[in-house]
């Protein structure tokens, strides 16, 4: 779809294939260099693990991807990437738990892709692993709208979003 002012595209429409062999498929068939299904095969050799997670548990992370690069698109960042600390949540002293789903059709998931090499002495799970791009995306039924799919500037050249995005298709 393009943007009714620039001309530029602006959002996509992705068909999710039948079956995790159907898109393995479909991601082997690209002729080019950087095919999306060797971007994968290089995340996966980082043992980089994509899963959903709780938004509050991973703030500091999110704030980190967000000013991890000053241009995103060929574009400068705007202000809300660049926000407080304070404007993404609260400060938590204790882990929170996965948010349960109320329904499978009508949701809103956050989906990370998570580097376990850095983990630290906490026995904390958020403090294990590092979040290193995430998708917010809601559902509503047959839809979902990836409202943001952001990496860490210092993680992309590892495949981190595609990834993280085929890891969610098969979920």
């Amino acid at each position: 779809f393009k943007d009714r002012a620039s001309g530029d595209d602006e959002s996509a429409i992705c068909v999710i294939p039948a079956s995790d062999q159907e898109l393995l498929a479909q991601l082997k068939t690209s002729p080019t260099k950087n095919s999306a299904y060797r971007e994968i095969r290089k995340s996966e050799g980082k043992g980089f693990a994509s899963r959903s997670f709780n938004y509050f548990n991973h703030i500091d992370d999110i704030v980190e991807i967000h000013r991890s690069k000053n241009q995103r698109g060929g574009k400068r960042i705007s202000t809300f990437y660049n926000a407080p600390r304070s404007q993404f949540g609260p400060k938590l002293a204790n882990v929170l738990p996965d948010e349960k789903r109320v329904c499978q059709f009508h949701n809103i998931t956050y989906w990370g892709l998570f580097d376990y090499s850095e983990k630290s002495k906490s026995s904390t799970p958020a403090d294990n692993e590092k979040l290193i791009s995430y998708i917010r995306a809601f559902r509503i039924n047959d839809l979902v709208w990836y409202n943001m799919i952001i990496g860490h500037g210092g993680y992309l050249k590892f495949g981190v979003m595609h990834k993280m995005h085929s890891d969610l298709l098969k979920n």
